[in-house]
């Protein structure tokens, strides 16, 4: 019996489509979800983290203003 090029080729063909497709969606996520995220944490932490304080003496009273 003669195995076709359905029968061989196809199921190795649909898994490195698959695979492939694979790959390209876990970019695509990384490129338009986690990479964008990740630089937002990073200065919002900055952010949240740093003391970026004045004092003014204004007729002796302490004013703290954020910068």
């Amino acid at each position: 019996m003669s195995y076709g090029c359905g029968t061989v080729c196809l199921p190795v063909i649909r898994r490195a489509l698959l695979f492939f497709m694979g790959v390209e969606a876990t970019y695509c996520t990384y490129e338009l979800f986690l990479k964008p995220g990740t630089i937002y944490a990073y200065y919002r932490f900055n952010d949240i983290v740093s003391f970026n304080y004045e004092i003014y003496d204004i007729s002796k009273r302490l004013i703290c203003v954020y910068m």
